[in-house]
Formats: structure tokens, C-alpha cells, sequence
């Protein structure tokens, strides 16, 4: 049983914030994930959830099609992404499946980045309010056990009590 309430701490939201900060620069946006912050399905699988990140893929089954949108997206501010070491090249998955990643404009990303700390923030805050309405609940359920405990052995007191009046009035009745 938790007992601490939990209060709203600014260097815990930057961790998370930065965090975030560090998992969106390697995400590829569109890319669908189990959501494990989520209950199960029915049939026990995660939800899923579509990623935001500073990475898009490129698909294209020619090669045409492929530097087309390539060059499109470099001249809207788009460039070639390596990966972290610089070991992602540009590859073809099968017979005319051309694949790609690009790293979104800055300015974009700094867009993304307000709307993922926005939602970090609303799901700390949300977190933290759960939190404290289980504590909540959890020392109303205490306090009630503990005046229902307190209530019964104030009843076993009075039974007892009565019980010892009735016996002395029964001896002096008798006369033991």
C-alpha cells in the first residue's frame, strides 16, 4: 500500500522530457509499436501505437519512383539519414523494393518535440493524480478498517461489561 502523496516535481518532468527528447531523434515516424504503457487486448497482444519521430522512411518499389521522392523531400529541407554510427544506406529489400530514411527538418522537429513534451507533461500530470487518488482511496479504506476494528472491540467491551454486571447480580442474587 502506497501511503506518499506524490507532488508535481519540474527536474522529474525534464528527465522524462529529455528522454523523449533522445528516443524521437532515433524514431522512425509511422512506424507502429506495441503501446506497453496500456492494458492487453482481449486476446492478450498490446494495443498499438503509431511512433513520432525525426525519421521517415522512404518506400518506393522502383528506383525512379524512389530518387523522385528523394530529391522532392531534400528540396523541402529533408536529408539523408545514416543512422547513428552512419551504417544505414539506402537498400533494396526485394526485386524493385527500394527503401530509404530521411531526418525531418529541424524546424519541424522542433514542432513535434513541443507536442511530444505537451504529452509527456499531460501524462506526468495524469500519473501523478492517479497516484494520489489510490492513496486516497487506500487511507479511506485504512481509516474505515480502523474505526470498524476500534467499533467491534468497543463492542466486546460493553458484551464483556454487561456480562460482569449480570454475574454480580446473579452472585448477589444467589448469594455467593
Amino acid at each position: 500500500m502506497t501511503t506518499a502523496i506524490r507532488k508535481f516535481d519540474k527536474a522529474e518532468l525534464k528527465a522524462r522530457q529529455d528522454f523523449a527528447k533522445e528516443q524521437y531523434a532515433t524514431d522512425i515516424s509511422g512506424a507502429r509499436v506495441d503501446d506497453l504503457s496500456k492494458p492487453l487486448n482481449k486476446d492478450r497482444s498490446y494495443p498499438q501505437r503509431v511512433m513520432l519521430g525525426a525519421i521517415i522512411a522512404i518506400h518506393e518499389f522502383d528506383l525512379y519512383s524512389y530518387m523522385n521522392k528523394f530529391t522532392a523531400l531534400q528540396a523541402e529541407g529533408y536529408t539523408r539519414y545514416n543512422g547513428p554510427n552512419g551504417m544505414i544506406p539506402e537498400f533494396v529489400e526485394g526485386i524493385g523494393n527500394f527503401k530509404g530514411f530521411m531526418t525531418k527538418p529541424e524546424s519541424m522537429q522542433k514542432e513535434e518535440l513541443k507536442a511530444v513534451f505537451a504529452q509527456i507533461e499531460e501524462e506526468y500530470k495524469a500519473e501523478i493524480d492517479r497516484h494520489n487518488q489510490k492513496v486516497k482511496a487506500d487511507m479511506i479504506e485504512q481509516l474505515v478498517a480502523d474505526k470498524q476494528r476500534e467499533e467491534a472491540a468497543e463492542a466486546v467491551r460493553k458484551a464483556a461489561a454487561q456480562r460482569q454486571a449480570i454475574e454480580e447480580e446473579v452472585a448477589a442474587a444467589v448469594g455467593f
